[in-house]
């Protein structure tokens, strides 16, 4: 990589009828400094002047600028200015930072303008002494682009006291390489098992680029899924579900790379559910002896969901009739109990019937006789 570097500076000329000469009460007592400017590029691992990369990636730059005066001149370096020229497969993301070797207040200003990006230093903020240096870094992301590898150029222009004005140019490469997708994965684990049981499955798959993959698990049933990950290529990954249906299910996944690059879908496995009962508790009692009070109570470590239940109180004299209740709990957290209050009102025997249903259990049906005095109730 080359640096071009050039001094730009005035001669006064006079000039008479017939001589052309440099005027002796104008000359130059003090010779001006030099600057070095380095464009450089992370390649994962160090700076370098080339990276390879693949669209969607970001890719990190930084521009360094360095002053070095002649040991006879007292002049520093300010009024500085640089642009870098982004190439077509590169799009310019966010500063990452600005700063000095030295103690400076830094004043800029930035501009971004189709493929170029501008930095301003305005008010000789910052001014750099002997030996100082100006840092800046900057990220870029890669786009769709026709070529694969893209010169990337920056220059600067500063002044040195009034008299000089410096000018350097530099730049790096970057060669922008197709990413392949990742191959299908393979899913294993168990062929059977029960509703609410937690099954556990082995997935993996390779990148051939080395990428971190993401997931995808098709689980054969209506649940809405979501990828999973990053995890590294090659790496098998530990995961569960729970079914709450009995039936047969057909699972399978799909991966993607970090740059959301999808892969085939992999390999089937079926698996049989059989239904599992879980446990409700209901139980039939009275409250302050004034009303029936039906309790059903979540038992499980796991909660129920869309549970019916059905209450009967058959009385057999004055008057003889037989009073209905029905109703839904949406969801039953675990531990917890519903509370549910039937106010028979009458005279005689009375006979309590608690159908309880869910998806997830057996049908629960329930009995309790008593007696009814007008507004109290004794339970047998």
């Amino acid at each position: 990589m080359k640096i071009k570097t050039g001094i730009i500076f005035t001669l006064f000329i006079l000039v008479s009828s017939s001589t052309l000469a440099v005027s002796s009460n104008i000359y130059f007592d003090r010779c001006p400094g030099t600057i070095d400017f380095n464009k450089e590029v992370w390649n994962g691992s160090n700076w370098d002047e080339i990276t390879n990369a693949k669209v969607g990636e970001t890719v990190l730059f930084k521009l360094n600028l360095t002053y070095y005066r002649n040991s006879s001149n007292p002049y520093r370096l300010n009024t500085i200015k640089i642009r870098d020229e982004l190439p077509d497969c590169l799009e310019f993301a966010n500063l990452d930072s600005i700063t000095t070797s030295g103690s400076h207040q830094i004043s800029y200003s930035e501009e971004v303008s189709n493929n170029f990006v501008y930095w301003n230093f305005t008010c000789n903020e910052p001014e750099l002494d002997d030996g100082e240096s100006l840092y800046i870094t900057f990220n870029t992301t890669v786009i769709e682009c026709e070529e694969t590898n893209y010169q990337n150029n920056a220059n600067v222009t500063a002044m040195e006291d009034i008299k000089y004005i410096h000018t350097a140019e530099d730049d790096a490469w970057i060669f922008v390489i197709e990413n392949q997708a990742p191959c299908s994965p393979i899913i294993d684990g168990p062929h059977s098992g029960e509703t609410w049981e937690e099954l556990e499955f082995e997935i993996v798959a390779d990148d051939p680029d080395g990428d971190d993959v993401f997931y995808y698990i098709d689980w054969g049933d209506e649940h809405e899924n979501n990828w999973i990950g990053p995890y590294p290529s090659g790496e098998e990954v530990e995961v569960t579900y729970v079914w709450n249906k009995a039936g047969e299910y057909t699972i399978r996944a799909k991966t993607k790379d970090i740059f959301e690059n999808e892969g085939p879908w992999g390999n089937e496995l079926i698996v049989d559910i059989e239904f599992a009962p879980k446990n409700l508790g209901v139980s039939i009692k009275t409250g302050l002896g004034r009303y029936v009070k039906v309790n059903i109570q979540n038992n499980e470590e796991t909660e129920f969901y869309d549970i019916t239940w059905d209450i009967s109180v058959e009385k057999r004299i004055l008057p003889k009739q037989i009073i209905m209740n029905k109703g839904v709990i949406g969801k039953l957290k675990v531990g917890t109990t519903e509370s549910i209050q039937v106010y028979p009102r009458g005279i005689g025997l009375i006979t309590i019937t608690v159908k309880v249903n869910s998806p997830d259990i057996y049908e629960i049906v329930k009995t309790q006789k008593g007696v009814i005095l007008g507004k109290f109730i004794y339970l047998r």
